[in-house]
């Protein structure tokens, strides 16, 4: 029995220098020994702390205590998504290394595996205890994938062959082996041993012919499902029938038929080996947990089964009553409705129950969700009922003599309501009731939820954590509470837009023939013209997003469409030469902004939804970026740009190793790393390198160096010691980066191999679903150094589950979200414990940048808002049609007074 399992060690530390501070550390160590002690009684928790606060190293060190309690040596299963799988593993061994004691008394090894499929899981299990791995890490499809591995699908091939009508076919098999399993290297007499062999006497047959395993080829659940005979071989067997016992030219199409009957069985045997596998954990981490709500899905219904789908995954159930306990992770629980968080939490009722142990029983358990059901019920009804009658108030309910923006009218209606409109004293009275049922659902759900919010200012001063910068404010000394202004050259286009989205609502509320109810265009134009031309093709083509199926009158229909096609015509027309697309108003000012950044020294992230943006961003920022280069090329070296760019190279090529310029730069590096002892030869070899890959560039050149007439030798001295606009010198930076480097020494071959492969050219990069994962990460590791790249164009793929922190603190949502859970997990990638804003002690500059007077000003006024309505409403879903954005968007905002009320 494992539970209750104490804190691990009181030499636990989870202070890592440079990295996690000890106030940090303390919250961090306070809440693992919450976990564990709810998790003596209860079944299980959710961990939801506020994104970047740190909930995996509270994890680990509650896996860790799970581990060293669980006297059977049963592993804990840490279940993460696919995008996730690599990060675990990293940051559970910079765990081992920084946190746990070095002269760990009770000798506890905390070995870890990743289980990239479900053989490998199952493989994992059949160790024996002594050598068992404590943690295994698991992503959430790995056991919904079905079986792959070519040793399973052996053991069945040959189960099917021991038909006696298949006597002629089991004796050619081995010919057709490798072609049907896919595998080339294994010669044919090996497989005709491995046929006449027990698959337990595989992994050593194997050996014997020199080909390593490390395990037994097919798990012991596998084989045990395959000798019982429960499995249909039937189809199987006949498509074995037809193999070929000399040559035929059907060779291959027979061959094909046996791979593709091999896969009902396959999926079977997967079923059964997994639900009569005969492993127990003491506990589950599940990160990302909101994957959960819905019990039909494949990873849901691992944990259930009267409950899920008829048509769920066919491994209903497989989990069930394996683990002791479950812990779940996850930064937006609120943001899910609440039937779906009553979920998550109901899915604590697939542990292994025993007697006394949890002390809750199971029945106790289930009449726990039945009352916090019902308190969540009240609560959302009333904050539905609240949320319904505040959308019918006007700016003439509110007190006199108040304005909306300044949000000072709530302080003035809570002290004074008898003077109130009749109508604003019924929204108080939902108010008051709003927050008392909210109250009493917040008290039974408080012992299945921990949560931290992170402070709005540093630890010590009174400095913002973070600066909200919406609107035109993305331009130097433009107004916050404006949105950014069209210039005349521009405004046709977005005349037109609304002229489109004015007959869309005509024809019923937004909704056209063909299936459009939100104009994707528009928010396109918004965004950039090159968006906009992709998001218009699209609808043309009939592939824009439908969000509901509601219909208008045919007749309307035809004329709109008619009158649309008018205007996009017009607006096609209206749009200015492609040269001048920079120009775009919304560009034009993220553009701006970046080179602003860029000239103090600062990198920048910047999010777009739209992948047209994103190759527009890239250019566009680019061009600025080297303009910017050569303007202070030509004006220090007093030249045009052919001999500016000329002189640059000549000047770059001057760091070579064997050149004067090039040993003095050796030197300078050699001081800086003389104190570090923990460097080898290699690393000493490939930091200098590094340092002169990036130190060479004409980015780093025209900011440090003084660009005359002056030896290579002399301007190297001169460049060293100058100050960029953010303080900060060429050899401050340099000493930066070799204690980064020294810090970072789990990571630090990782992090030099990419910035040696990295291209110094490209001081903007952009990251999107379509770049490939190994340069993707090498991008990620590159972003967080003092060098390339400066700016970094992302998409989505980078909005959860990665650290941009370490040298970045401004984001720019170029693209807003309707959702603003999405701009909380964005700007969560700088906003992260150890960011660079926390070192500096200055905030993050969040930029919301929208275009005045149009769509996107809507979308701002809308998910502004609604932020503040997430803290009332548990997952309440809007519908984005053009008439109910219009209706959103004209609704009196909710005061964030209130909200935190």
């Amino acid at each position: 029995m494992t539970w209750p399992a104490p804190f691990y060690d009181d030499r636990l530390t989870l202070h890592v220098e440079n990295r996690v501070s000890a106030h940090d550390a303390a919250r961090q160590t306070k809440t693992a020994k919450a976990v564990l002690e709810s998790l003596a009684h209860q079944p299980g928790l959710v961990l939801a702390d506020e994104v970047g606060m740190g909930k995996t190293f509270v994890a680990m060190a509650v896996a860790a205590s799970a581990a060293w309690a669980d006297k059977g040596r049963n592993p804990v299963v840490v279940m993460v998504p696919s995008s996730l799988e690599s990060k675990w593993p990293r940051d559970f061994e910079l765990f081992k290394s920084r946190c746990l004691p070095r002269d760990d008394r009770r000798g506890l090894t905390l070995t870890s595996a990743v289980a990239e499929d479900g053989v490998s899981f199952l493989k994992l299990l059949d160790d024996p205890p002594a050598e068992r791995k404590r943690i295994i890490f698991l992503t959430h499809g790995a056991l919904s994938r079905g079986l792959t591995d070519p040793w399973t699908k052996l053991a069945l091939l040959k189960a099917a062959l021991r038909s006696r009508r298949l006597v002629e076919q089991r004796r050619v098999f081995p010919r057709f082996a490798g072609e049907i399993l896919r595998v080339s290297k294994y010669p044919v007499d090996l497989f005709e041993q491995l046929m006449k062999r027990p698959d337990a006497e595989w992994r050593e047959l194997l050996t014997a012919h020199g080909y390593h395993s490390s395990d037994d080829p097919v798990p012991l659940a596998i084989s045990r499902v395959i000798e019982k005979g429960k499995v249909d071989l039937r189809a199987l067997e006949d498509a074995l029938l037809h193999l070929p016992l000399r040559h035929s030219i059907h060779r291959s199409d027979r061959v094909k038929r046996v791979r593709q009957s091999l896969v009902p069985p396959l999926s079977d045997v997967w079923r059964q080996a997994l639900l009569e596998s005969r492993f127990a954990s003491p506990l589950l981490i599940l990160d990302e947990a909101h994957h959960l709500k819905n019990p039909a899905t494949a990873l849901a219904s691992l944990f259930v089964d009267s409950e899920a789908a008829a048509d769920a995954s066919v491994l209903q159930g497989a989990l069930k009553n394996r683990f002791e306990r479950m812990l779940f992770l996850t930064a937006t629980p609120f943001q899910l409705g609440h039937n779906e968080l009553l979920n998550v939490i109901g899915r604590f009722r697939g542990i292994r129950w025993r007697v006394g142990n949890p002390s809750m029983s199971l029945e106790e358990f289930e009449q726990h969700h039945q009352a916090l059901r019902a308190a969540l019920d009240d609560a959302q009804r009333s904050s539905l009922t609240l949320d319904e009658r505040w959308g019918s108030l006007a700016v003439e309910d509110l007190p006199q003599g108040t304005q909306i923006g300044p949000e000072s009218w709530w302080s003035a209606a809570c002290q004074n309501r008898s003077a109130l409109s009749e109508r604003l004293q019924s929204v108080m009275k939902l108010f008051d009731l709003c927050r008392e049922k909210m109250s009493a659902a917040e008290l039974l759900l408080r012992p299945w939820v921990i949560r931290h919010l992170r402070s709005r200012q540093f630890e010590g001063i009174h400095v913002q954590r973070r600066r909200a910068r919406p609107g035109a404010s993305i331009r130097e000394g433009g107004a916050e509470g404006h949105g950014i202004a069209i210039g005349q050259e521009a405004i046709l286009p977005f005349l037109l837009v609304a002229r489109s989205q004015a007959v869309a609502m005509a024809a019923g509320a937004g909704q056209l023939a063909s299936g459009i109810k939100r104009l994707t265009f528009v928010e396109g134009l918004a965004s950039s013209y090159e968006a906009y031309l992709k998001t218009r093709a699209a609808v043309t083509e009939g592939e824009a997003e439908i969000l509901d199926e509601d219909a208008a009158s045919a007749t309307d229909e035809t004329h709109s469409e008619l009158l649309l096609d008018r205007y996009q015509r017009e607006l096609r027309i209206a749009l200015p030469k492609e040269r001048a697309y920079a120009k775009h108003p919304k560009i034009a000012a993220t553009v701006e902004q970046v080179r602003h950044l860029w000239r103090l020294g600062e990198k920048v992230l910047v999010f777009c939804h739209f992948r047209a943006t994103g190759r527009a961003l890239e250019t566009h920022i680019s061009k600025a970026l080297d303009d910017e280069v050569i303007a202070r090329a030509k004006h220090e070296m007093k030249c045009g740009e052919v001999e500016a760019r000329e002189r640059l190279k000549a000047l770059g090529e001057a760091f070579d190793p064997d050149r004067p310029a090039g040993k003095a730069l050796d030197l300078e590096v050699d001081q800086l790393l003389a104190p570090i002892t923990s460097f080898t030869p290699l690393d000493r070899v490939e930091i200098t390198e590094v340092i002169r890959r990036f130190v060479r560039t004409d980015s780093f050149l025209v900011r440090f160096f003084p660009l005359d007439d002056r030896s290579p030798v002399d301007q190297l001295q001169l460049g060293l010691e100058r100050v960029d606009e953010s303080g900060l010198s060429l050899r401050a930076k340099l000493r930066q980066f070799v204690k980064f480097i020294e810090e970072r020494k789990e990571e630090r071959s990782e992090y030099l191999a990419s910035l040696h492969r990295l291209r110094t050219g490209r001081n903007v990069r952009r990251a999107t679903g379509e770049t490939d994962p190994d340069e993707r990460r090498r991008l990620l590791l590159s972003f967080n150094t003092p060098f390339f790249p400066e700016v970094l164009i992302a998409s989505s793929v980078l909005a959860e589950g990665v650290d941009l922190h370490l040298e970045c603190r401004y984001v720019i949502h170029h693209d807003l979200s309707w959702n603003p859970s999405t701009l909380e997990q964005r700007t969560g990638r700088v906003d992260r414990i150890g960011a660079k804003a926390e070192r500096a002690q200055r905030p993050i500059h969040v930029f919301l940048p929208y275009l005045g007077g149009t769509q996107d000003e809507k979308m701002f006024r809308v998910v502004r808002d609604r932020e503040r309505w997430f803290q009332v409403l548990m997952g309440e879903k809007y519908e984005f049609d053009e008439r109910s954005k219009d209706r959103l968007a004209e609704r009196v905002p909710l005061p964030e007074e209130a909200a935190k009320a």
